[in-house]
């Protein structure tokens, strides 16, 4: 299978090095300065790898990291930096990054780190969640109801699993809040967990699965 690049540059001097295509790989990298377009080939594209590079901290790179992370769950992000950026790496890893690298970078050691991220050890995926005819992997965000296969948003995998963990328990939204979004700055309020509710529960229609409302209190996760 040809696996699916896009590299975010901001150097003319180095971008040549990311489209050179990891030795045991057959891919296929898309190269491109702008912002736009780079969001366009996610969208358009099953990415296996976005690599991004900065050569100044610019904010909005972060945004679209998270942004990615958030809407295509499985896809790898490298971000390679320059000395003289001096960017807030633990944002960029909090943000989604799974590798943060500080230039230089030799074109044989870019190659290596590709193949690392796009060969990841399906082997080390753990076990699948269940609840009546549905499962879940946590890592890759897929959901499964009966022989279909669906892609799930990040935040969506990870509280449909928060649920699946704590079957016939009532979970409060509190509750939900604090295991999932912990001690970010981005914590959501009570109406956007009730979004995320009702996404899920559009997921497990006609499945043997549901999200029942405990009225006034909070949610359960059980079978038919």
């Amino acid at each position: 299978m040809i696996k699916q690049i896009v590299a975010l540059v901001q150097s003319d001097v180095v971008s040549n090095k990311y489209h050179a295509k990891p030795e045991h790989s057959a891919t296929v990298c898309h190269t491109t300065k702008s912002l736009v377009v780079a969001n366009d080939l996610i969208e358009q594209n099953k990415v296996d790898l976005l690599i991004v590079e900065l050569t100044k901290h610019v904010p909005q790179y972060q945004d679209f990291i998270s942004y990615v992370r958030e809407v295509s769950y499985p896809t790898k992000i490298l971000v390679i930096a320059s000395l003289e950026s001096n960017p807030p790496q633990e944002r960029y890893l909090a943000s989604g990054a799974d590798l943060f690298l500080k230039e230089p970078v030799t074109k044989k050691c870019l190659d290596l780190y590709c193949d690392k991220l796009l060969n990841f050890d399906k082997h080390k995926l753990g076990a699948l969640l269940h609840l009546a005819n549905v499962a879940l992997q946590l890592e890759t965000a897929h959901l499964y109801i009966g022989s279909a296969q669906y892609q799930l948003r990040k935040r969506e995998a990870e509280i449909l699993a928060y649920f699946f963990r704590r079957k016939n328990q009532v979970i409060t939204r509190t509750m939900l809040i604090d295991g999932i979004w912990g001690f970010s700055d981005d914590v959501p309020e009570f109406t956007t967990v009730d979004v995320y509710i009702r996404r899920l529960r559009m997921r497990l229609k006609n499945s043997g699965a549901i999200l029942q409302t405990i009225r006034g209190i909070g949610y359960i996760a059980k079978e038919l």
